[in-house]
């Protein structure tokens, strides 16, 4: 018989735990919607089992995430049985989901990045799950994207069907799902710390990028007994004996193949699960986030430390991070050592006959002598720092930047495309300095250099113009930038390949510009299209990506969409925050949030956050950045 209880018609049952009942139910008031509604089970009814439900309440009180099922409301049934509503979370298991769509590695890393944000707040509040595994972690997709939420921190362990392997344990050999659990956790003795869900967590990113878990299938005192002997078959092992069909599947599920799941295996990946899933606790990281960073690092094409970390393996991580430089060095230096020097180079571009490999060669060429000479001029820039050039005098690094400003059309004459390279990496590190009207007087430069260029690089325009509109939003002259801002997304619209995220990141600083203007609602939704593709490319730059994200966030806090507006703040602040030596691209999200908590009327954490970064900022920067103004100005206002 379905308990009664006042306001909450019982639609279903969910599933039942060894506590309590789940089931579905319609909340009439003080809102309409649907909850998961815990019951305690009538079986269980001691002081032990209440005292257990209360505690699994007091846990979801504290856990408000937006990758948390949330906890609405808890009281007693009509019979006097306690009971808790929560969030109904419409969703699939994580690697059932992945696995359904077919997912690629990088957005089921994008996924499970969501988990780990979510376990890690946990943890923050003194909590660990200790049952992780997929059917715990559930994919519901919305308008703002597919949305991980983490469920089940206690008593009902069954919101979804459990096989039997699956069902969790509460005795002497511990808590939680054997599959899934730590070593150290079949041990009910044992006091846990993060490391243990650390470990099932790691088990269930080898289950989305591998299909397999550490453990062969079997019950509780079975998996003991494995470990105790030792035979625990790393993921490398458990991939080769499966056989083809499997192997198929798996391949498909992924969209890889047999070479690169072999990479995958023997890999940064396949590192990082082995250190995740390591049998001894002092062996795995030591959190989630420090996992969750790891990750981070793999994607961006860092070193991880789970990997010996020797020359080769460094210098093979920064040629993928900086390939175009890479090439380019190289066929000038492969030139000059087979070929007899540049005009042996010359020669053998001369030998080829086709029209398209001229084009290609001469193309090389002309980026091998760009090399050239950006090395020679740099070198020539930083002598100044030298104390032998410098009479030991402190150089700043305006200093250095200046005379680069200063020297460019002399030491590059009759080179306009180098020029306006050049102009333009030393005109946006004037802009991350805050050095706003040095930085417009030479874009401006830059720009006539460009059009010089232009038959051989349309992009390097459209790059200028983003770079003259960032400079003058700044400048307070928002007619320039809207000028320039909609030059550049006109050439980057025209542009294949590359050009999307060149386009995109236009796109956002053009978005911005509305919101200057007062038109939130214009520059939410170009925004919203910015982050769309700055989230799913490789090639985007981290720092647009959280410009994006955060200038996202403000806007729709401007227009009352807060919850949306959250996890655009919270997304970019958990790059920020993974970014090295990226405390800059923090604050500016920190700024982002502080907007949002006053226009939601959370005065008192606006007014926190906005002293917070203020104080931070001028530890960083000093008092006289830019940036310290946007700062002082929020602690001021709340």
């Amino acid at each position: 018989m379905n308990p009664r209880i006042e306001r909450f018609e019982i639609l279903g049952t969910l599933g039942e735990g060894g506590m309590g009942v789940v089931y579905l139910a319609q909340q009439r008031a003080p809102v309409e919607r649907e909850v998961a509604l815990k019951v305690l089970s009538t079986q269980v009814q001691s002081d032990a089992a209440a005292a257990r439900f209360e505690a699994e309440q007091q846990t979801l009180a504290k856990l408000t995430h937006p990758h948390i099922a949330q906890l609405f409301e808890a009281g007693t049934t009509d019979d006097g049985l306690p009971y808790f509503a929560m969030e109904h979370v419409l969703g699939f298991d994580l690697v059932d989901y992945a696995n359904e769509k077919q997912l690629a590695i990088k957005p089921r890393l994008e996924l499970f990045f969501q988990a780990c944000a979510a376990v890690q707040f946990a943890h923050q509040k003194g909590i660990l799950h200790r049952d992780l595994k997929p059917s715990n972690i559930l994919v519901q997709e919305s308008t703002a994207g597919a949305q991980v939420k983490l469920i089940d921190f206690g008593i009902a362990k069954a919101l979804d069907p459990l096989s039997p392997q699956d069902h969790a344990l509460t005795g002497p050999l511990g808590v939680g799902t054997p599959a899934y659990m730590a070593p150290e956790a079949f041990d009910s003795q044992v006091l846990l710390d993060t490391r243990s869900d650390v470990f099932s967590l790691s088990v269930v990113l080898q289950q989305l990028l591998l299909g397999s878990v550490p453990y062969a299938r079997g019950s509780a005192l079975d998996i003991v007994k494995q470990i105790g002997a030792g035979a625990i078959p790393d993921a490398n092992t458990q991939w080769s004996v499966l056989d083809d069909e499997a192997k198929t599947v798996v391949l498909t599920d992924r969209q890889m193949t047999r070479a690169t799941m072999s990479d995958l295996l023997s890999g940064d990946l396949g590192a990082i699960v082995a250190k995740g899933t390591a049998l001894d606790a002092g062996d795995r990281y030591d959190s989630v986030s420090e996992l969750s960073q790891e990750l981070r690092a793999y994607l961006d094409g860092y070193p991880v430390s789970a990997r010996r970390q020797g020359r080769g393996y460094r210098l093979r991580k920064f040629i993928g991070r900086h390939r175009v430089g890479v090439a380019m060095l190289s066929v000038l230096v492969l030139s000059m050592i087979t070929g007899g020097g540049v005009a042996g180079y010359e020669a053998r571009i001369a030998s080829i006959q086709s029209k398209r490999a001229r084009s290609e060669a001469a193309r090389a060429n002309r980026e091998a002598t760009l090399a050239s000479e950006v090395t020679e001029f740099m070198v020539g820039l930083f002598r100044l720092a030298d104390p032998d050039e410098s009479l030991g005098r402190s150089i700043s690094a305006k200093e250095i930047l200046d005379r680069g400003a200063d020297s460019l059309e002399e030491e590059l004459a009759g080179q306009p495309e180098l020029m306006a390279r050049m102009g333009l990496a030393i005109g946006q590190t004037y802009l991350g300095l805050g050095l706003y009207a040095d930085a417009g007087s030479l874009l401006k430069r830059t720009l006539d250099w460009s059009k010089a260029a232009s038959a051989h690089d349309t992009e390097l325009t459209g790059r200028i113009l983003t770079a003259i509109g960032h400079q003058s939003l700044y400048a307070h002259d928002t007619p320039g930038a809207v000028k320039a801002l909609e030059r550049a997304d006109a050439i980057f619209s025209d542009t294949p390949g590359r050009g999307s995220v060149l386009w995109a990141i236009a796109h956002a600083w053009l978005g911005f510009t509305h919101s200057y203007r007062g038109d939130d609602k214009s520059a939410a939704h170009m925004l919203s299209e910015s982050v769309e593709i700055l989230r799913e490319a490789d090639s985007a730059p981290v720092n647009e990506r959280i410009f994006a994200l955060s200038k996202h966030g403000v806007s729709l806090s401007v227009i009352g969409e807060y919850e949306q507006a959250r996890r655009s703040l919270e997304l970019a602040k958990h790059l920020a925050e993974t970014v090295p030596g990226g405390s800059g691209y923090l604050n500016l999200v920190l700024n982002g949030l502080t907007i949002h908590y006053s226009h939601a009327e959370q005065y008192d954490r606006a007014l926190d956050l906005a002293k917070k970064t203020y104080e931070e900022n001028v530890a960083q920067h000093g008092d006289e950045h830019p940036d310290i103004l946007n700062s002082w100005s929020l602690y001021i206002i709340y």
